[in-house]
């Protein structure tokens, strides 16, 4: 079995180790950046994640136990690799804003921020809130 999976905080909420780094990033990124397209193209003065009542209310069915996940399939499943793919910043920093970075300089600021978030996931100072990875079949499992 291969997956690409959100295996972060339940209900798409943002983890306590990151929240930090993301309200450091949002602070020194140009107004321009921080435009809410979603707002009617207000500046959000201050970084703000969706509230668990509030991502329950638009899809109830939107990751309930994803940071469960990832211990259940390795328990039941052989893996044989895992590759972390991030999001763990640039998820949440780019919600309702990713359409506010276009021009060269931006798109430099975007690839900092991506190795920033790289290093800190190779570093362990925050988990991958996405997941690459390979398992192998289950002597657990009844075969067909």
């Amino acid at each position: 079995m291969q997956r690409h999976d959100y295996f972060g905080p339940p209900r798409l909420q943002v983890g306590f180790e990151s929240i930090k780094i993301i309200n450091d990033i949002f602070a020194a990124l140009p107004d321009r950046l921080r435009v809410n397209l979603s707002a009617e193209g207000a500046i959000d003065e201050a970084f703000s994640s969706p509230t668990i009542a509030e991502c329950r209310s638009g899809d109830p069915s939107e990751a309930p136990r994803s940071s469960d996940l990832r211990s259940l399939l390795f328990a039941t499943f052989p893996v044989i690799d895992v590759l972390p793919m991030g999001g763990t910043l640039l998820r949440p920093l780019l919600a309702h804003r990713a359409g506010n970075f276009q021009t060269e300089e931006d798109l430099c600021l975007l690839r900092l921020i991506s190795i920033l978030e790289r290093e800190l996931i190779r570093g362990r100072v925050i988990a991958s809130d996405f997941l690459y990875f390979v398992l192998g079949r289950s002597n657990r499992l009844p075969r067909e």
